[in-house]
């Protein structure tokens, strides 16, 4: 009798961590997502935070979202892949990128006259943090130094800019994340 009093115990408190880590999930704040993306292991269970957080990412304003990493983390390595799995608000942020380009052409004319043909790491070691953000989608995607880019953004985030600079930010770690992880839709 003490037994299986002691071991349903157990089981509700296994429930209540359950329950407790999947609101956790729900609660998951972008900017955690804009820090975790380019680590080698990901704090994150790619199909809870597929399942319980993106559904909220899919109603924020907020367009570029790194997506791309928790979807490969999912087993999700292209489009068919996507559009049959049960991940339809991860689809949608991607579908809501896909839509948008990263770079700006009100920075275009200055990026082909200071920074066209400089590589990924000239342009982060020549210009200030903000305009990195700005220059670096210019970039073809094939010339892009994926670990160059990587190392810059994991030696920041969002809070380290100013507006509107930390939405350039985001842009460019969408970026990264789409040459890195992404595939087309």
């Amino acid at each position: 009798m003490a037994q299986a009093q002691a071991e349903k115990k157990e089981k509700l408190a296994e429930q209540g961590e359950k329950a407790l880590a999947e609101s956790g999930y729900q609660g998951t704040n972008l900017s955690e997502i804009y820090t975790d993306f380019t680590r080698e292991k990901s704090v994150f269970d790619p199909e809870r935070l597929q399942k319980l957080a993106f559904p909220t990412f899919r109603r924020s304003s907020t367009t570029f979202i790194p997506v791309f990493r928790y979807l490969r983390d999912a087993g999700i390595n292209n489009a068919e892949e996507l559009y049959g799995s049960p991940y339809t608000s991860a689809r949608a942020v991607c579908e809501r990128i896909a839509a948008k380009s990263y770079s700006l052409s009100s920075y275009r004319s200055q990026y082909e006259k200071h920074w066209q043909g400089k590589t990924t790491a000239e342009i982060i070691g020549e210009t200030s943090v903000e305009k990195v953000a700005i220059f670096i989608p210019h970039q073809d995607p094939k010339e892009v130094d994926l670990e160059a880019l990587c190392d810059f953004i994991e030696s920041h985030n969002p809070d380290d800019f100013i507006d509107p600079y930390s939405s350039f930010y985001r842009k460019l770690c969408s970026f990264y994340d789409k040459l890195a992880y992404g595939f087309d839709l």
